[in-house]
């Protein structure tokens, strides 16, 4: 299956010839061929041989049949994904056994020996494509072209780490694919030796109990940004109204979502030629301005900077440095300080340690600058906000000391209390899942799978909690905590991940 380039055309006639097809290159019209489906398919199986030279597994071959066009694209920003090849058997190229044998392959291996391919948004409209492997072969009339690899690579990053999104209404997932930013973590492993403008650490991070296939290749197991809590939905005290939440402040004392906090202070000494305008040191008495009274100078040491591990607070000044003032000519006036101070206070309202201190030169103009790294611990609050992996977001409305939280028979009593208002409107069934396959994890210790579009049957994981001795749809009776008589409703109680 050749083509006629535009130029060589025998008669401008082909043009409106039913039997011939333009061809197009990044949409411009290079020339017409006869045989469409040959030449489709030529450069198809050049593609999938790599063999054409440079990113040749990136071009798209999209066929119009209708249109009478043949569209080859090579042009940059087309958003491709990959797809398990169906060959022309009507079988997946990558075959159960071959899986072992090619355990070791390399993604561009997969490409070469034709196990999988990418395909663009435009080639994507002519192929028929398999959900399921088991779709692939079932009957002759579905001739698939491609297979997906899994359905629940739809999904972005930020919706991967949603344990059973298919259970969820979707607007749900979006929420949380927002929210899920905004988690506190670990956010780079080596936070200790980085200076950033601002950073949170959290101290105990723990890998959730519901895990999806997804987070093994985001390595969210091994940077989590959360914590598995004890969660009740309940009514109690009335604190947990519209979105609240209650709190059990016996485990914030025990450090539950306790985290760092971390702040850079950055200035450098200006210079103007070989005369140093500005300098780090303790300004001494004259030089300090109006604002200077009211600033504590104790902490910094003569070279103008304090030292790691020195408790600062608001009004503590943690680099000292003095500017030179311009002189007046004019011989009339009275002598003036030479210097002014040109110090860095902490900022309002904050309190920490100094964590790190780093005296360098900058490269590009050689003066020195000083970055000075405070860090201040965080613990939860009322007004803090939480939110679950399904949208389901709160604040702290009050914290109860242990004593005074409701406990389960077993005398356990939930770091959490949400209310169950929370719960119908929105439709958060993956939630409820989540929480069963937790409780089942904990009594099994296994992680739960909750990755998406699998059949995971919820009756299945009932019937497991059920085998153990438990309730099979995660409900327990609770004892109140002021009095200890039973509240006179199941409450449905197990772990989350928050």
């Amino acid at each position: 299956g050749g083509m006629e380039s535009l130029e060589e055309l025998a008669s401008p006639a082909i043009c409106a010839d039913m039997r011939w097809t333009k061809v197009f290159v990044n949409g411009v019209w290079v020339g017409m061929t006869d045989s469409p489906e040959d030449l489709a398919k030529t450069l198809r199986d050049q593609r999938r041989e790599c063999s054409i030279g440079g990113m040749i597994h990136e071009v798209g071959v999209a066929r119009d049949i209708g249109e009478r066009e043949l569209f080859v694209s090579t042009d940059h920003g087309r958003l491709m994904r990959p797809l398990l090849i169906v060959g022309t058997d009507g079988l997946l190229n990558l075959k159960r056994s071959g899986i072992i044998e090619n355990e070791d392959l390399t993604w561009n291996e997969l490409l070469r020996k034709r196990f999988i391919e990418y395909i663009d948004v435009m080639e994507e409209e002519t192929c028929l494509i398999a959900m399921l492997v088991r779709d692939v072969g079932k009957n002759d009339l579905d001739k698939y072209t491609h297979c997906e690899i899994h359905p629940a690579m739809v999904l972005g990053v930020c919706a991967s780490i949603i344990p059973f999104p298919d259970h969820n209404q979707s607007p749900r997932n979006t929420y949380q694919s927002a929210m899920g930013k905004q988690a506190m973590g670990i956010y780079a492993t080596n936070f200790q030796m980085r200076i950033d403008t601002l950073a949170h650490v959290l101290y105990y991070p723990q890998k959730p109990l519901c895990k999806t296939n997804s987070m093994d290749f985001l390595k969210f197991r091994e940077l989590p940004a959360g914590q598995n809590l004890i969660v009740a939905i309940a009514v109690y005290s009335g604190y947990n109204q519209e979105d609240s939440l209650i709190m059990n402040q016996s485990c914030i004392d025990r450090g539950m979502f306790r985290s760092m906090f971390y702040r850079s202070y950055l200035d450098e000494a200006k210079t103007e030629g070989s005369l140093c305008m500005e300098t780090f040191e303790k300004p001494s008495k004259e030089e300090l301005g109006p604002s200077g009274a009211r600033a504590n100078y104790d902490k910094i040491d003569a070279d103008g900077l304090a030292s790691p591990g020195q408790d600062v607070g608001d009004r503590d000044i943690i680099i000292g440095k003095t500017a030179l003032v311009p002189q007046t000519d004019e011989h009339d006036q009275a002598p003036r300080a030479t210097k002014r101070d040109a110090s860095t206070r902490l900022r309002h309202n904050e309190t920490g340690a100094i964590d790190q201190v780093l005296v360098t030169t900058n490269n590009e103009t050689g003066q020195r600058f000083v970055q000075i790294k405070v860090r201040a611990v965080r613990i939860p609050q009322i007004g803090d906000k939480f939110a679950s992996r399904h949208g389901q977001k709160g604040t702290v409305g009050v914290t109860y000391r242990m004593d005074d939280m409701p406990f389960s028979a077993q005398g356990i009593s939930p770091d959490l209390i949400v209310n169950p208002h929370a719960i119908p409107s929105r439709m958060t069934i993956g939630h409820l899942i989540e929480t069963i396959l937790g409780k089942v994890g904990c009594l099994t210790g296994d992680e739960g799978d909750a990755t998406p579009f699998n059949e995971v049957n919820v009756k299945d994981v009932s019937d497991m909690l059920h085998q153990r001795g438990y309730q099979r749809h995660g409900n327990e009776r609770l004892y109140n905590g002021h009095t200890g008589k039973p509240l006179n409703a199941m409450i449905f109680f197990g772990p989350t991940y928050y």
